[in-house]
């Protein structure tokens, strides 16, 4: 808040990207498509400056849009994606830009320039007590404005959205800053609950050096392990793909033993007819003659999709043509019944027949002759 949106700030520990609240979702999104391998590493930080702001309902207004933006970052993002909250303000008397970082369960810690973090009590004691004691009353004035607006706001139960608790909260105080409002809501806090406001040097110097951003937590912030767009959906693809070659293989195992029970129901039924019941088993040879032409067409041609490339039927092919060839007609009774069946198994030899024929007439001719 306050800068240009879409400016881009490099350091050498990350990178800044200031975006509209209401364009949050969307340049992440187009973020994670060009740069996939960052998803792990995405932090999203609230800057709020009551010093620009009049209605604390707007204020409240705002933050609840962030949390709906928030809500749909993590979800493409599949993680918890971490909000910082800076809440900053700029007085006059504060000697130096001060930070000070709150963390859930940590004691607040005390940031300066060149200097490594301490706690608050430390900060304290050093040099120039005086002034540091009147910067931190102004600090822990901050720190109630924000628990009671900005944080409330983030944190209020609602059944559209989830709480966006902080990850870390970070106070910021400057001695100058952009121009403020006359009637602000950090003037008005003053008044209510504290006399800091009659004190000078509450009001910032007016400059136009932009804010100091909070390098330091950079490395402080938690590493997920979030999926990016384009992996999401070639998992998707793959879980698709073995869901549907997981159908196949069942359908396929279905229809091969729906083929082995009928083609073996076929072989046990043409067994239980007696060999002396010549038309039903004739019939039945004549079923087991169509299983083993379609066993066959798909030995040679390849199975059906539906079948699979299981190799089932070339056992089955084999037991109906065994049962097949093991019926022979025995009487002139059944040669009706069987003509078909003893054409195909037995090829015609029509030379002995005529040899059959020659050797009878020569006998009757000597019979007659005696």
């Amino acid at each position: 808040m306050g800068r240009r949106a879409g400016q881009f700030y490099r350091t050498a520990r990350g990178c800044w990207l200031n975006v509209p609240t209401a364009e949050l979702q969307q340049t992440v999104r187009i973020l994670l498509w060009k740069r996939p391998d960052l998803v792990s590493q995405l932090a999203v930080m609230v800057s709020v400056c009551p010093q620009l702001h009049r209605d604390e309902a707007a204020l409240a207004a705002g933050l609840y849009e962030l949390r709906w933006q928030l809500s749909q970052v993590r979800s493409d993002c599949r993680r918890a994606v971490p909000l910082l909250l800076n809440s900053k303000v700029a007085g006059a008397s504060v000697p130096q830009p001060l930070w000070q970082t709150a963390q859930a369960g940590e004691a607040m810690q005390v940031w300066l320039a060149d200097d490594v973090p301490c706690s608050t009590g430390t900060w304290l004691a050093q040099k120039d007590g005086t002034d540091r004691l009147a910067a931190q009353v102004r600090m822990n004035t901050l720190v109630r404005l924000t628990e009671q607006t900005m944080m409330a706001a983030l944190t209020a139960a609602s059944d559209d959205m989830s709480p966006a608790d902080p990850a870390m909260v970070v106070y910021h105080m400057t001695p100058s800053g952009a121009p403020v409002l006359a009637d602000s809501l950090w003037q008005r806090w003053l008044s209510q609950h504290t006399a800091l406001n009659s004190l000078p040097g509450w009001q910032p110097n007016p400059s136009s050096a932009d804010v100091t951003l909070p390098n330091f937590i950079l490395p402080l912030l938690p590493l997920g392990a979030g999926v990016a767009p384009l992996s999401r959906t070639l998992r998707r693809a793959f879980c698709l793909f073995t869901l549907a070659a997981i159908i196949a293989l069942c359908a396929s195992a279905w229809n091969n033993r729906q083929l082995l029970q009928r083609v073996g129901f076929d072989i046990q039924h043409y067994a239980q007819i007696a060999m002396d019941d010549y038309a039903p088993k004739a019939r039945a040879v004549q079923i087991l003659r169509g299983d083993a032409l379609q066993l066959d067409r798909w030995a040679r041609h390849g199975e059906p999709l539906e079948m699979g490339a299981r190799p089932v039927s070339r056992g089955a092919f084999a037991h109906a043509g065994a049962g097949r060839h093991s019926f022979l007609c025995p009487g002139a009774s059944a040669t009706e019944a069987c003509r078909e069946n003893r054409a195909e198994n037995h090829p015609p030899r029509q030379h002995v027949a005529v040899r059959h024929r020659q050797v009878g007439a020569e006998a009757r001719l000597d019979k007659a002759a005696a």
